[in-house]
Formats: structure tokens, sequence, C-alpha cells
């Protein structure tokens, strides 16, 4: 049977100079919109995109461009969903009548947003939604009610080890997003004579990587893949943001822990313009704690302190 609803999402998003960057956050993020379609929905990633995307979408739903032998054929009148900022995965989609949502795809190769909603989830940009979180932008740029659409329930098997994961790794070239390591040790040390701690593991494997995760009561995590893929689990998550804006929908599950307000900030920009290191510098280890205290305590999850510390 052929397709009629197709998700078009892969690993990577265009920045504003053309070139591509690694994005699953955004591809993580983009699965919320599974609650709003028909179960035979069908999605088209790549394989770095596969190994995170299956983790919440069937296998079975999911097709993935390095495997197509040929074009994609749609039944006639087929919906696309076209979350990429990017016509990659687009020129191997054929059938009559196709209806575009989302990026729509131009004649000369560029896709274009169909509206306001979705140009305000173009990754690595400025966002222009106002105080609109990334997922209601989706949803309702792509013409579905905004009914607070969770992610998917995750395929994987949850079993909490530790009160508390720190996933401190941050991609190299954004350094505006690095907590000083000394802060994150002197969170450890005043977590674990009551907490079980654990530092991020799996930073070369995603399997690894999501069921470390998934061992975390609570996730403390700079703006990263580690946010989105925490709260999908079910975490509890405290944000350490502010040269970015996520614009995460914190479905009850999101702390964010930001520095003093000013006018470059959210700067969304790897390197600080104003010369400093980062500005999350000013966030005390002592502030972040008092948000880790009050997410152990609203959370619901059996607790699992020993007092504990593992190490990558």
């Amino acid at each position: 049977m052929r397709i009629r609803r197709l998700v078009v999402r892969t690993s990577r998003s265009r920045l504003a100079d053309g070139s591509f960057k690694s994005n699953l956050g955004d591809l993580l993020r983009a699965s919320v919109l599974d609650r709003c379609l028909p179960r035979n929905a069908m999605w088209l990633t790549d394989e770095a995109g596969l190994r995170l995307l299956g983790a919440f979408v069937d296998p079975a739903r999911i097709r993935v461009l390095e495997e197509l032998d040929e074009p994609l054929e749609l039944a006639p009148g087929a919906e696309i969903y076209q979350l990429d900022d990017h016509a990659t995965a687009a020129r191997f989609i054929r059938g009559e009548h196709l209806v575009w949502r989302g990026f729509i795809p131009e004649a000369d190769g560029r896709v274009v947003p169909a509206n306001d909603r979705i140009a305000g989830i173009l990754s690595y940009r400025e966002p222009g939604n106002g105080d609109l979180s990334w997922q209601q932008s989706l949803v309702e740029g792509l013409g579905f009610e905004w009914r607070r659409q969770d992610y998917p329930e995750p395929r994987l098997q949850i079993e909490r080890g530790f009160d508390v994961g720190l996933n401190h790794q941050v991609h190299p070239e954004w350094k505006t997003k690095h907590w000083d390591i000394a802060c994150w040790r002197a969170l450890a040390a005043s977590l674990t004579p009551m907490r079980s701690v654990s530092w991020q593991q799996g930073m070369s494997d995603i399997q690894v990587y999501l069921r470390w995760l998934a061992r975390c009561r609570v996730v403390v995590t700079t703006d990263s893949l580690g946010l989105h893929l925490a709260s999908a689990l079910g975490c509890h998550v405290v944000a350490i943001t502010g040269p970015t804006e996520s614009r995460e929908f914190s479905y009850g599950r999101v702390r964010a822990v930001r520095p003093g307000a000013r006018a470059c900030a959210p700067c969304h920009a790897p390197t600080c313009g104003a010369g400093l290191s980062t500005c999350l510098d000013e966030i005390s280890p002592r502030s972040v704690k008092l948000f880790v205290d009050d997410a152990l305590a609203c959370s619901t999850l059996p607790r699992v302190s020993n007092g504990s510390t593992t190490h990558a």
C-alpha cells in the first residue's frame, strides 16, 4: 500500500550561511508530531536519525534515505510534513498532487516556511514566535490543534538507577554553552552525601547514551540533545541555559536555570561577542543544586540514592 502520510526529518539542519550541522535534538522534538497523526503514518530520515528516532517510533514505520534504491512513490494526494529546513530528502519523494506542509520545496531547490509558525522552528536562528514553545509552533504550523502533545512513549525499558545524571558534555564549537567543569564537580560534591550521582555516558554511542539517561531520575544539562532526550524519556530536567533558548515545552519536567538578564541574551552564538567565556559562569553550583533538590522532591519516581558517584 502506498504511503498517504509521510514525515520528513533528517539528522541535519541548515545554518544561515548555507552549511549543515548535525541536529538530532530537533529531530527528536519533531517526534511529538506522531501524536497528531494516524498510527500508519511513515517517517523518512537518514541513518544517523534512525538510531535516535527508532527509540520512539516503530522502525517498521521509518524509511532511511541511504537504503532507498529509488524514490519513494506516494499515493496520489498524499500529505508530506517536510520538517527539514533543506530539500535533501525531498528529492527522494515522488507522486501526483502531493500536499506539502512545513517547509515547502521550491523549483530552485530551496525550501520556504509555509507560515510564521514554521519559520519559528528554524534551527540555530533567533525565534520569531515570542513565548510560543518549539513544540507548539511545530504543531500549529502544520495545521493541528495544540494539545500539549508529548513525545511518543519510549520503546526501551525504563529502569531508574541514579538520582541525578550530569549531562556535562557540549559540542566543542559551542563555547557559550559550556558550564565550567569545576562547577560540575562542585555540584556533584554537594549532591553525593545524600544522592547517587552519575556522570554522562555514551558520548560516542547513542544507544549507550539512551540507556544512561533512562536510568536517571533528574538530569542536569546545558541546552543540548540531552535536554530534549531526557524529557522524552520522562526524566526531570534542570537545564542550564542563557546563550541559547531551546523553547522546549516543559511538560512539567523541565526547569531552567539562567544567568541574570542582559541585552545580548539569548545570542544564539557559539562564541561570545562580548569577549566573555560564557555568561553561564555566573550560575553557581549552589543555585543549580536548589533546582535539583526541587526536581527530586517533585519526582514521583522511586528514590535510588545511595550516596555514590559513577564517573564516565
